[in-house]
């Protein structure tokens, strides 16, 4: 009897240990560290670590301090950054590349929503998004058509998605209803088919698509 005992005894001490040793690892690991939410765009960019290991994009355990990041993907810009860790703040470290190519814009163009979901843009890439539109729109390139006073037609923010800047609608100014047609006319003339775009009428010249550059 008293040897079950003793064995009930050493097992739960044995137990009692193992959770304390647990724990200390736990600690040890933990302690000097901060959960880091690294976002990134595009979302399958090389990461790599202070120099020396390669990250995933993410929640991370990370030593408090300051760290370097390096981002790159084919057909972007790499990016290099220094980031600081703090035990008390909310970490996030967004980095959207820049394209440096066409592969890199037509990825931005077909995977934007990633792109917005980095944050705010910076302006280089809302700049960078604005050409790879135009690259990639031949409508625009054809913008602005002034057929003053019957109609002018340009391109501006998309209504239907305003906070997406690879969105886009074309704007068309014309004071009479003969003027609005006059105008979709001339775009089916010139190739293209309106029904593949947001068309808005406007009595004002939208002033975010006035002028033809690459």
């Amino acid at each position: 009897m008293m040897d079950s005992r003793r064995k009930i005894i050493l097992l739960g001490s044995a137990g009692f240990f193992v959770v304390l040793i647990v724990i200390a690892l736990l600690y040890t690991y933990y302690a000097g560290k901060a959960s880091v939410s690294i976002i990134v765009a595009p979302t399958d960019s090389e990461l790599i670590l202070d120099n020396n290991s390669h990250v995933n994009a993410g929640d991370s355990m990370l030593t408090l301090g300051t760290h370097t990041i390096k981002v790159s993907r084919s057909g972007f810009a790499s990016k290099t950054l220094q980031f600081v860790v703090s035990k008390n703040d909310s970490n996030i470290v967004p980095i959207a590349l820049v394209p440096n190519s066409s592969e890199g814009n037509t990825y931005l163009i077909n995977h934007s929503s990633d792109f917005v979901k980095v944050g705010d843009l910076e302006i280089p890439q809302t700049d960078a998004i604005n050409r790879a539109i135009k690259q990639q729109s031949p409508i625009i390139k054809a913008l602005p058509i002034d057929v003053s006073p019957l109609y002018v037609i340009t391109y501006g923010t998309s209504v239907k998605y305003p906070t997406d800047p690879s969105k886009f609608a074309i704007y068309i100014n014309a004071a009479t209803p003969a003027g609005r047609q006059y105008a979709l006319r001339d775009l089916n003339d010139r190739g293209f088919d309106v029904s593949d775009y947001e068309i808005v009428f406007d009595t004002v010249n939208n002033n975010n698509g006035g002028s033809n550059g690459n």
